[in-house]
């Protein structure tokens, strides 16, 4: 029992310093270069280059801490518009999303292998726009993300593409809950109304740990015993 133990703190620990290298390494390279605005920039400028390095350090820290309760934290360090600051955000791995151009609010949950859309690239020009999740959205796996500011309460199902029939998907105006799924996508009725969402608590976020971050070492001891 004692080995087992022994093994299993050893493993989370290696892997919190691979994660935790991997997020100041991004955070430094995020900061220190130049901060790239939404707008029209030429085909081979700094601007552009920077962007499209920032776009691949982003993936970079998404896959690495996949499903952490400190992702958030890193996000905002890195440059994402994150409000409020919260743990226990259920961010998933997006896809060719800038940071820079990013903006997440509370209550959000998006599924592995979505896709964002931070850049339009022609042989001439790069077109990057702004992306904003705000309070409720629900992005499913595989799901298409085109740049714009959605609706409070959105929910996208699995690899659905909007940008094939948006529904009102940017309109601010609009308080009822949308679901849209399929693709082509159609809107289907919401039951219950989900915009109530609760905030994650302190236990929660501790019981985020111990079953994320701990279990994941010991689900690889059989590994290194072999």
């Amino acid at each position: 029992g004692a080995f087992l133990l022994d093994l299993m703190l050893r493993i989370c620990l290696a892997r919190w310093l691979k994660s935790l290298s991997t997020g100041v390494t991004a955070v430094i390279v995020c900061r220190c270069l130049p901060r790239v605005k939404p707008g029209t920039y030429a085909r081979c400028s700094i601007s552009a280059v920077v962007a499209e390095f920032k776009i691949d350090v982003f993936e970079g820290v998404q896959k690495a801490m996949a499903s952490s309760p400190f992702l958030s934290y890193w996000l905002y360090a890195m440059g994402v518009e994150v409000y409020p600051l919260v743990g226990n955000l259920e961010f998933g791995r997006m896809n060719d999303i800038l940071p820079d151009a990013f903006a997440i609010a509370a209550g959000n949950s998006s599924g592995a292998n979505s896709i964002g859309h931070s850049l339009d690239i022609t042989q001439e020009a790069v077109v990057i726009r702004q992306t904003t999740l705000t309070e409720g959205c629900f992005v499913g796996n595989n799901a298409f993300v085109p740049p714009g500011v959605y609706q409070k309460d959105l929910m996208l199902g699995v690899a659905t593409n909007p940008a094939q029939g948006s529904y009102g998907l940017y309109d601010d105006t609009s308080k009822r809950p949308l679901t849209v799924f399929g693709n082509p996508p159609v809107q289907i009725p919401r039951v219950v109304e989900t915009a109530h969402k609760a905030q994650p608590t302190f236990l929660h976020f501790v019981f985020r740990i111990v079953f994320v971050e701990l279990a994941r070492g010991a689900a690889r001891i059989p590994y290194y015993m072999v």
